[in-house]
């Protein structure tokens, strides 16, 4: 468990957070601020990447993904949960009909968030979803990514065989 910087990717450097037993999964920047998050609502924030503070995201389940787009952050986790906060400090909890969700990405005006059991959802602002069919079957979504083509999805069955990659 650590944060760790770099300025070319190739020398990097361990930052100093209040550490803790809690595993930090997720990290994005936006708005002039990184966030990085995990375990049992572990949330810390950071204006240059260097310096941490903790934050209470106010939920005790895992956040799995983060994104920013749309001026806001979105984050994705355990029992369909999708937390949003503008600040990377206050954030509003908004539930889906469907599974754990595994990571979140934002691209073209679209949040697009993967999970089990091929669940993919998409939202235009973060607390509205669509559930996106692609079919039946024990797929987990485990990083989705946008680029100028499209959105790219990776992941395997839940056991690691299998790998697919889905474009969009």
């Amino acid at each position: 468990q650590y944060i760790a910087t770099s300025p070319d990717g190739l020398s990097w450097t361990q930052r100093s957070y209040q550490k803790r037993t809690e595993d930090l999964w997720a990290i994005a920047y936006g708005n002039g601020r990184f966030v990085a998050a995990g375990d049992n609502g572990l949330v810390y924030t950071s204006g240059n990447g260097t310096s941490w503070t903790k934050r209470n995201a106010g939920t005790s389940r895992r956040f799995q993904g983060l994104a920013f787009g749309n001026g806001k952050f979105v984050g994705v986790g355990t029992l369909g949960r999708f937390y949003v906060s503008t600040d990377g400090v206050s954030w509003t909890q908004h539930g889906a009909p469907y599974a754990n969700m595994i990571s979140v990405t934002y691209g073209n005006g679209l949040f697009v968030a993967g999970g089990v059991d091929r669940a993919l959802y998409t939202s235009p602002n973060g607390t509205a979803w669509t559930r996106v069919n692609i079919g039946t079957g024990d797929f987990y979504f485990w990083a989705l990514t946008h680029t100028p083509s499209g959105f790219v999805g990776v992941g395997s069955r839940g056991n690691g065989i299998n790998a697919k990659i889905f474009t969009s």
